[in-house]
C-alpha cells in the first residue's frame, strides 16, 4: 500500500518532471514534504503563483522541456496564476499546471479557498481536467504532458484535491512516457517554399 503523498510524488517523478515552481500551501504541506524526502525533484519556491508561472515559462524556454508549476493553495494560489498561464498560452509555451484543490467531499460548496478551478483555467489551457482518483493520476500526468508538447505547444492544467494525499493505492498503471520531438521539416517542402517566396509579391511581415 502506497499512502497518496509518496503515490503523487512518485508519479510526477515517473513522467519526468526534475524541476517544479511553486508557492507551497497548506493545503499539500505533506507532498511537498515527500517530494522533499525523495530529493528527486528540484522545488524552486516564488513569492508569488504569477511569478512561479513566469519562472516556470521561462524554465521551458531555456530548456526547452516543459515547465511545472505547482499552485499549493486552491482558490486564492489558483486565480493568482491565471495571468502567467494565459500569457504561456498567447506565446505557445508548453507549461504543466497543477493546482491544489479542496477535499473532493467539499466541492461545489463554497466552502473557504474553494474555485472551480478546472473551469477557471479552461480558457487559457489546451487540457484542464481533474483528478478523481489516485489510480488515474499517473496516465493523467503522461496525457497532459504529451498534449502539452504536441502540435502547437501550451499549457494544460490538472486539480488535484486535497484529499488524494490521505488516500492509499495498492498499484500503479504508469504508461511509458516518452518526450515529444518537434521533428524536422521536409526538405522537399522547404525548397517549395523558397520557390513561392522568390515569386511572391507584397509579403506581409
Amino acid at each position: 500500500m502506497i499512502k497518496g503523498n509518496k503515490a503523487i510524488s512518485e508519479a510526477l517523478g515517473e513522467v519526468g518532471i526534475k524541476t517544479i515552481f511553486t508557492v507551497a500551501g497548506g493545503h499539500f504541506l505533506p507532498t511537498y514534504n515527500e517530494i522533499g524526502i525523495q530529493g528527486k525533484i528540484n522545488v524552486v519556491t516564488a513569492r508569488h503563483e504569477q511569478g512561479a508561472g513566469y519562472m516556470a515559462s521561462g524554465y521551458a524556454l531555456a530548456t526547452g522541456s516543459i515547465g511545472v508549476v505547482f499552485s499549493g493553495a486552491p482558490g486564492p494560489g489558483a486565480t493568482n496564476l491565471v495571468t502567467s498561464v494565459a500569457n504561456a498560452m498567447a506565446d505557445s509555451i508548453p507549461l504543466l499546471v497543477i493546482s491544489a484543490q479542496v477535499d473532493k467531499r467539499y466541492l461545489h460548496r463554497n466552502i473557504l479557498q474553494y474555485c472551480n478551478n478546472v473551469k477557471l483555467f479552461e480558457p487559457f489551457c489546451k487540457s484542464s481536467i481533474e483528478v478523481n482518483s489516485l489510480e488515474e493520476l499517473p496516465n493523467m500526468l503522461a496525457t497532459s504532458i504529451q498534449i502539452a508538447l504536441s502540435g502547437k505547444p501550451g499549457p494544460v492544467h490538472i486539480a488535484l484535491p486535497q484529499n488524494l494525499q490521505a488516500e492509499t493505492v495498492t498499484s500503479k498503471k504508469i504508461i511509458p512516457f516518452q518526450s515529444i520531438s518537434s521533428g524536422e521539416p521536409c526538405e522537399l517542402d522547404i525548397n517549395s517554399l523558397l520557390e513561392k517566396l522568390k515569386i511572391a509579391k507584397d509579403l506581409p511581415l
